[in-house]
């Protein structure tokens, strides 16, 4: 199970939304088809405002090809060779926000969304329950794409400011959890900003393997910062 706080198949016309005073989340279709997790906040002006989204919102890919699955995908120099999706067919809102499932080859996924009623703190719970004997998994990652208003990152060129609580110069390298010191990873455009950070109470209790925080503002896999937060083992390399 992964916790996260994030800071900040039926017609398209049916599908739910939640808002908050300040926060809020809306279903839509993603370009797999699937159903795509949009995320919103209010600005200065008191405006409610697209932030955050899954790497599938129309017009973020850079490749048309998606792989729905929570295991590695295999063939990249990076963590993902093609735009991740959970391949979510079914969301309902619920008393305090929304709740998405998937059902795939071996496992079953459902997200729980919980929308504060006043303030940008949005908590997320990813609980994966696996239905063949002996699963054998590289990760399971929850994946955001930082997109102001809905953009793509080629109409402002590049966000003014990130945070991530480590580097990791190589292409195949992560920042795994004996680095968190500062457990958070922050992209930041103009007056719009998000945050991913993880519940650490729920990693206590959920640690089966290791978990990591990546922030990639060049995938090449979709055209905006990705944000990911999850489970995937890894090792320690020298950097000197």
């Amino acid at each position: 199970m992964i916790g996260l706080l994030l800071a900040f198949t039926v017609p398209s016309a049916e599908l739910p939304e939640f808002f908050g005073a300040d926060s809020g989340i809306r279903i839509v279709r993603g370009i797999d088809g699937s159903l795509a997790d949009t995320y919103y906040a209010k600005d200065t002006g008191n405006r409610m405002r697209l932030i955050l989204a899954a790497p599938t919102l129309k017009g973020l890919p850079e490749r048309s090809v998606t792989k729905t699955s929570p295991l590695l995908q295999s063939g990249s120099d990076g963590l993902f060779d093609a735009t991740p999706s959970f391949g979510f067919s079914e969301a309902a809102a619920t008393d305090d926000g929304i709740v998405m499932k998937a059902i795939g080859d071996g496992y079953t996924i459902e997200k729980r969304i919980q929308v504060p009623k006043t303030g940008g703190l949005v908590k997320v719970v990813v609980d994966c329950r696996f239905t063949k004997e002996n699963p054998v998994i590289r990760y399971l990652l929850d994946t955001y794409a930082f997109a102001p208003d809905g953009k793509a990152m080629r109409s402002y060129k590049k966000p003014d400011a990130t945070f991530a609580p480590a580097i990791r110069p190589r292409k195949d390298g992560v920042i795994g959890d004996h680095f968190f010191r500062s457990p958070v990873v922050t992209v930041q455009k103009g007056e719009l900003a998000a945050s991913i950070m993880p519940e650490l109470d729920v990693l206590k209790e959920n640690r089966y393997i290791p978990t990591i925080l990546d922030l990639d503002c060049a995938s090449g896999i979709a055209d905006a910062p990705l944000m990911s937060y999850g489970f995937a083992d890894q090792k320690l390399v020298g950097h000197v």
